[in-house]
């Protein structure tokens, strides 16, 4: 059944919901009670099914975990040294889309990338995972082809593990700015990115390789 309004419109009992309700809850199939709560359950409501009853509340932590967009953002306090401070990692589990916000210019904050695609901090069932480079970390004067060859050597350096993610995904690329925060060549862009698209692999493109 549907219902289509012109506003913004409250659907509500129009009387206390009592034990006959959840009576039928629970005699309700499981497949059932997923598709209710799917429908209802965005960000903001979360954590009113999460006060509801036990059962309600592991099934709306296993629907806002698979069919959510979980954002990690490198070096914003998500990670410490021994792994994720968020989401628990007793939920990575259940994680299907994964966007990853990574600042370049720190060493640890590549390898912990590479503990997301090997699995180790416990996203064992991604689908799809967005790398964003959000920053570039490094300070860049008058950068040309020429003078990107020394941001080379540093991502040689910082960056040596080469990143193999078993499932679908994609780099994502902020502009980059320069000197007075003019926005860097074309050319030079490319360049610069080009030197991370090889070192990050999704499972694409190993199909294109086979």
């Amino acid at each position: 059944m549907y219902f289509f309004a012109r506003v913004k419109t409250t659907l509500m009992p129009t009387r206390p919901l009592g034990s006959k309700f959840a009576l039928g809850w629970t005699k309700l199939p499981t497949e059932l009670k997923v598709s209710i709560l799917e429908v209802n359950l965005k960000t903001h409501v979360l954590f009113h099914h999460l006060r509801m009853t036990p059962e309600i509340a592991t099934l709306a932590k296993g629907i806002y975990y698979t069919s959510s967009a979980i954002r990690l953002e490198v070096g914003l306090g998500f990670f410490i040294s021994s792994g994720l401070k968020y989401p628990s990692r007793t939920m990575n589990h259940l994680v299907h889309r994964l966007e990853v916000g990574l600042r370049l210019g720190n060493p640890n904050q590549w390898s912990q990338l590479e503990k997301v695609a090997s699995g180790r901090l416990g996203f064992l069932d991604l689908e799809h995972v967005q790398v964003h480079i959000c920053e570039w970390g490094f300070k860049f004067t008058d950068l040309t082809i020429e003078t990107s060859d020394s941001i080379k050597a540093r991502i040689d350096r910082e960056c040596k593990q080469y990143i193999q993610f078993s499932c679908h995904g994609e780099l994502v690329f902020t502009p980059i700015t320069g000197k007075g925060g003019a926005i860097v060549p074309a050319a030079v862009q490319q360049r610069m990115q080009n030197m991370l698209t090889f070192r990050v692999k999704f499972k694409e493109n190993l199909e294109e390789e086979l």
